[in-house]
């Protein structure tokens, strides 16, 4: 069976190292064989490494056989020890030397290897609670991706938090918005590593988050707002230039039609040669004709001149000007008894 732990000697390595087993140098003197075993389920059952004899003198000689598959372990003749190459986790475990001296007595030295892996980079998670009167809970848990029988440590800054040693989850309360640096350390028998970070726990989060969402609606509100405000007055810009491009653009055809309109509101008209205009003298013709024809400066001058033309001994000169004609127009037209057909006619078509 297994021999007891408590006379076991204690080997710990690290995956990838060379192990080597050294029995104490009183059991190393006076030895004519050794074998190193590996224990089974019951000593019949236990199987032998290698086996090593000594034939001269200095029994330095490499006259030992290896009995086992496993090319990764040796032997050293000068101290009678077991080595092992490229130990990995299944290596773990009892190992017996079993030493014969010269008068045949039966020596044994057992030997308890733990072979470890190196351990991975920390991760650490981090979860924060606020509590009534200014307090925050903090939960940390750390955790390794490689790595057994790994313990791990918690620190506040340099102070040791007492944890159970194997507990990778720490709960921890410190002030609300404040902030302290954790450190988690997790180690084996073999190698260690650690992680460091900043943990700051905030207020009321739920006063926070009420703040900000006010804020945000004010934002929004206010660009609105403005939006709104600076579309309007692009719009109204618009419709007054819009206004003043229609006014700006009246020809003087429109100004005379609308003389008439202006000359019947007045209750007075000016008398003949009194203040009287291009457009007032045209639109004080009266109205006898129903003729829809469009009325302009130019159908009334240049008709009434073709007119006159023909009149050789009785018509105005062609010499006389706008100014003349009109005047003479206007005394005819207080009196339409004087007028001819055509000269009627002529006029006709501004009523």
């Amino acid at each position: 069976g297994l021999p007891p732990q408590d006379s076991a000697k204690r080997v710990v390595g690290l995956s990838g190292t060379c192990l080597r087993l050294c029995p104490p140098k009183t059991l190393a003197k006076n030895i004519e064989s050794v074998q190193w075993k590996r224990p089974g389920p019951s000593p019949s059952e236990s199987s032998v490494i290698l086996t090593w004899k000594c034939e001269s003198d200095y029994c330095n000689d490499k006259n030992w056989t290896l009995n086992h598959l496993n090319k990764r372990f040796g032997f050293i003749t000068q101290n009678l020890s077991l080595t092992i190459q490229a130990a990995q986790q299944q290596d773990s475990g009892f190992y017996i030397f079993e030493a014969t001296d010269e008068h045949g007595k039966v020596k044994d030295y057992t030997f308890q290897v733990s072979v470890f892996d190196h351990v991975g980079e920390p991760r650490v998670l981090q979860d924060s609670k606020v509590l009534e009167g200014g307090r925050c809970q903090v939960t940390l848990s750390c955790s390794v991706p490689s790595g057994d029988n790994v313990s791990y440590d918690w620190y506040r800054g340099s102070v040791l938090i007492e944890t159970a040693r194997n507990h990778n989850t720490l709960e921890d309360q410190i002030d609300a918005n404040s902030s302290h640096i954790y450190t988690c350390n997790v180690s084996n028998l073999v190698s260690w590593t650690n992680r460091t970070f900043i943990l700051h726990c905030p207020g009321d989060s739920q006063k926070d988050k009420s703040l900000h969402l006010l804020v945000i609606i004010v934002v929004l509100l206010i660009t609105l707002f403005l939006g709104a405000l600076t579309g309007f007055c692009v719009w109204r810009r618009k419709m007054k230039q819009s206004q003043d491009g229609t006014e700006e653009f009246l020809t003087v055809y429109e100004d005379v039609n609308n003389v008439q309109i202006k000359r019947n509101q007045e209750q007075k008209p000016n008398p003949p040669g009194e203040g009287s205009t291009i457009y007032s003298m045209i639109q004080s013709q009266p109205s006898a004709s129903t003729s829809q024809e469009a009325n302009t400066l130019y159908a009334l001058v240049q008709p009434s001149r073709k007119a006159e033309s023909k009149k050789k001994n009785h018509g105005p000169s062609l010499n006389n000007t706008i100014y003349e004609e009109v005047g003479k127009r206007q005394l005819k037209a207080q009196n339409p008894a004087r007028l001819s057909r055509r000269e009627l006619e002529n006029f006709s078509v501004y009523s």
